[in-house]
């Protein structure tokens, strides 16, 4: 009977690139109606296990492996041929025997630094359950080399395609002496009881919440869960939807960017809240993706607080916290950055252009790339920033940048939330949505103290979530479509360059659109500003066979306008593969709201 290893062999020449994604390994592993050819097989497992070792022991290094997964059908076996893979090249291998939510591997191998070279999270997050992949973290040197001796980081892009053209090419160690594989079990025991050590010092209440918090938890059957436990651990009366795991999501999507993965926890705070007592305090709802690295929020009207707008809370907390030391950067013409998402309101921006221009504070703000390694390397570049400017300077001012560190924060409109859940690793910051959940409602527990103390809110008895977000003037906005793409990756990049030559044509000789277009941000896909300042994205997802689209204006109406002159601009692409079905919908949702 032939081994694992054997038939891996045998299959090393057909590993398809199209799995190596920007940000992860991702394809569909398991046969399903849906999916009926699998991409991502054991065997592929056990040589992408063999390629990454190899990365380490074809230098005369001994990498340590952490192996963690969630709970999809195919999770299990995905992780045993990865392990051993990484164990014939001569890897030393730690699996964790119980699911784990992504925050609590990123965190794991910041903690155990010293003892762990990768972290491997085999997930499918938010995608189909028949769908898995793996998100890695590697030591890496200054260039993005494997080292042993390197510093902890995302593994991604060029980096994730080098892998493959190893595994194809037989560029591998083989058959290597020393490789191990242990079991282990305490991940999650030692996150849990790492958050709640993380806040509860913080909070005024004899470590708990003032604010007496009741939380509907949907985990949607995934590692939201673990939430749980937390929660009530920081005096947070829960209420669990689906915390049961369950590897298939048979109640919702655990998805809290869609509307069907969020309804159930909706129409529950709403069911709640309908028959509180005068006084009572009312339910709000933590909804998170089925790694638990992101997390949605229903605030106590029973609507949903959006990503972006979260983002924006997050970004203006860390503003006021660090008051004097950002305005004292400035007097010193310094500035630290903040990352703007290209899928985001322009409101973010514009409320940070005003605390640089207005309020004199040393920030300013910058589209980057989407995806967590992008937002990881931004952040570590302006902890390192931060780092060299106390090297010359007095005490007190040293002790304010120390604290611009370690509230420091990065955020994607999609719902990764970035902070340095590990204290002892300043710079570097993972999305983790169990901690941005929790975060959220720490800031909600002391609006007093910050937010209504500079002015941003006004002074009353007490606050909800919904009183912070109906502080700040938001625009009308559309869904983040994502519709139908060539599988492909090439091919759509391919389509998204050309869109942006033609669409800087436009912007010399309009034609398509009745506004003109004053700016083009090409960080990330195309943003497109016009003189009114709304703005429409078309971007590549780096994920699936998609584009994604989102649009924003200073009117519903112009909202329309805008999505309509997009979909009439693309119909040239449809022949390559576009799909204009999922704007159209969007167009006919918007209209139906006018």
């Amino acid at each position: 009977m032939e081994t694992l290893a054997e038939k891996a062999e045998s299959l090393r020449k057909t590993v398809d690139i199209n799995i190596f994604k920007g940000y992860d390994i991702r394809g569909d592993a398991q046969v399903t109606a849906k999916s009926p050819k699998i991409n991502l097989r054991e065997e592929d497992a056990f040589l992408i296990g063999q390629a990454l070792a190899s990365s380490y022991t074809s230098k005369q290094q001994t990498p340590r492996f952490l192996i963690t997964s969630d709970h999809r059908p195919t999770s299990e076996t995905l992780r045993l041929a990865l392990a051993h893979g990484a164990k014939d090249a001569g890897a030393k291998v730690d699996i964790n025997g119980d699911p784990v939510p992504t925050g609590a591997t990123s965190w794991t191998i910041l903690q155990r630094k010293d003892l762990y070279d990768i972290a491997i999270q085999i997930t499918g997050s938010h995608n189909p359950y028949y769908n898995n992949g793996f998100k890695i973290t590697s030591k890496q040197d200054d260039e993005g080399n494997p080292d042993v001796n390197g510093f902890p980081q995302a593994l991604y892009g060029e980096n994730l395609k080098k892998i493959h053209r190893n595994i194809v090419e037989d560029q591998v160690e083989k058959n290597c002496e020393g490789g191990e594989v242990n079991e282990i079990n305490y991940v999650n025991e030692e996150y849990q009881k790492a958050m709640i050590d993380y806040f509860a010092p913080i909070l005024p209440n004899d470590q708990k919440f003032t604010t007496p918090f009741r939380v509907v938890l949907d985990a949607g059957n995934g590692l939201g869960c673990k939430a749980v436990e937390i929660l009530r651990a920081l005096g947070v009366e829960v209420y669990e939807m689906f915390t049961d795991l369950h590897g298939e999501f048979p109640n919702h999507p655990a998805d809290p960017s869609k509307q069907d993965g969020i309804k159930m926890a909706q129409d529950k705070v709403r069911e709640f809240n309908s028959s509180l007592e005068p006084g009572e305090q009312p339910w709000i709802a933590a909804v998170f993706d089925g790694d638990g690295d992101r997390s949605g929020v229903i605030a106590e009207d029973g609507n949903v607080i959006y990503p972006e707008r979260i983002l924006a809370i997050f970004y203006i907390r860390f503003l006021l916290e660090n008051k004097l030391g950002l305005q004292n950067l400035h007097a010193q013409n310094e500035h630290v950055g903040l990352a703007l998402d290209v899928r985001g309101t322009a409101v973010v921006g514009e409320l940070i252009s005003e605390y640089h221009q207005q309020k004199k504070y040393g920030i300013v703000s910058e589209f980057i790339p989407c995806g967590y390694p992008n937002h990881r390397s931004y952040v570590r570049r302006q902890i390192e920033k931060l780092t060299r400017l106390q090297d010359d300077c007095d005490v007190e001012t040293r002790q304010q940048l120390e604290n611009i560190k370690k509230t420091y924060t990065s955020a994607e409109a999609s719902g990764h939330f970035f902070y340095a859940t590990c204290k002892n690793v300043p710079q570097a910051m993972v999305d983790d949505g169990i901690f941005s959940a929790i975060k959220l409602l720490q800031i909600v527990d002391t609006i007093r103290d910050y937010e209504a103390k500079e002015n941003f809110i006004a002074e009353q008895e007490s606050y909800k979530i919904v009183d912070l977000f109906n502080a700040i003037s938001w625009r009308p906005v559309s869904n983040e479509v994502r519709g139908a793409s060539p599988y492909e990756d090439q091919a759509k990049e391919d389509i998204i360059c050309d869109i942006k030559k033609v669409i800087a044509q436009q912007k010399e000789n309009p034609t398509q659109f009745s506004q003109k277009i004053t700016e083009l941000i090409d960080v990330d896909g195309i943003r497109v500003v016009f003189d009114d300042n709304s703005f429409l994205l078309v971007r590549a997802s780096q994920t699936s066979p998609k584009f994604t689209y989102k649009f924003e204006a200073q009117t519903k109406e112009r909202l329309v306008e805008v999505i309509s002159e997009t979909i009439e601009f693309l119909k040239s692409y449809t022949d390559q593969g576009v799909s204009l079905v999922e704007l159209q919908e969007e167009l006919s949702l918007q209209k139906s709201s006018l």
